[in-house]
């Protein structure tokens, strides 16, 4: 049963002032973020350390990304499953996500544009992607800090953590197929990672499945970014660190004909960093295909 107006996602603000450790703000918004986790399993966060200004200027370099061939989006591949290019090969436009690997490292954010531009003609491509994925990263590790510690873990083993952790920034774009329809274009799934930072462009398009079973749309406030709690916050982490009550979220892309979702989703990469782990993923999603709206096959650059 859908009803979107039945609920709204919490908010929780992070300004400079709650994210100063040990202030009586940092106590409230961590206790805000763990009633949202497990309440919800998500929640808004406001972020104005991204300015509007930086945003646009992602969402810009990103339009001109996914305009590239698709022969040269082809050549962004990975060893780990989704990392690298995906699409529809029915129609690339309907579904398309691409990664870089190690995003708060510039050489490896420059090693992704020179690969995609090898003439050098990239608007500083590499330098605004790296800004953004260092101020998500931020965020993130602000998140998992009150998270582990709302929860009484030591801040050695936090710590521990946090270094451990290399990011992934992933960027995509979807557009619906017919005419004058809604189409689920992401069906439902939850991100395997601890969390995930989800941001649109302009279009709305990102809905969660809340623990009444509602669908409900996610509506963006200014400065706005999606936190999700991953499939790895129920599981085991590598400081043997385990939470039971946090709510899984599943999520679902749903667009318009004619209009396009272009996102942008920071996670960590800790739950793929062995081949165990790897292995287990693989069998837990058999195919990139069961991400695909019904009928559709995907191309996955990188992954055998």
């Amino acid at each position: 049963m859908d009803n979107p107006k039945l609920q709204k996602l919490p908010v929780v603000n992070f300004g400079q002032e709650n994210l100063q450790h040990g202030t009586k703000s940092w106590s409230l918004a961590r206790n805000e973020v763990r009633h949202a986790l497990e309440e919800y399993g998500c929640f808004l966060a406001v972020y104005d350390a991204v300015s509007f200004k930086l945003r646009d200027s992602v969402f810009s370099a990103l339009e001109k990304l996914f305009d590239l061939p698709v022969e040269t989006k082809k050549k962004n591949t990975s060893d780990t499953l989704f990392f690298g290019y995906i699409c529809d090969d029915r129609d690339p436009s309907i579904r398309e996500n691409m990664g870089i690997e190690n995003s708060t490292d510039i050489e490896e954010v420059k090693k992704f544009s020179k690969l995609m531009w090898p003439q050098g003609n990239d608007d500083n491509f590499s330098g605004i992607i790296h800004e953004c994925a260092n101020l998500l990263s931020e965020l993130e590790q602000v998140v998992i800090r009150m998270v582990f510690e709302s929860y009484g873990v030591e801040k050695l083993k936090c710590d521990s953590h946090i270094d451990s952790i290399m990011y992934v920034l992933r960027f995509n774009n979807y557009k619906a197929p017919g005419v004058d329809e809604k189409t689920v274009i992401a069906p439902p799934h939850t991100d395997k990672c601890l969390i995930s930072i989800l941001a649109p462009s302009q279009v709305n398009g990102l809905e969660v499945n809340l623990k009444d079973e509602q669908w409900i749309p996610v509506d963006f406030l200014p400065s706005s970014f999606v936190v999700m709690a991953g499939d790895a916050l129920m599981e085991s982490t590598p400081v043997s660190f385990k939470v039971s009550v946090v709510f899984m979220v599943s999520h679902r892309i749903p667009t318009t004909s004619g209009k396009c979702f272009a996102g942008m989703e920071q996670r960590q990469n800790t739950t793929l960093s062995s081949s165990s782990s790897y292995e287990r993923e693989r069998k837990k999603i058999l195919s990139v295909d069961d991400l695909l709206p019904q009928g559709g096959r995907a191309h996955s650059s990188g992954v055998d």
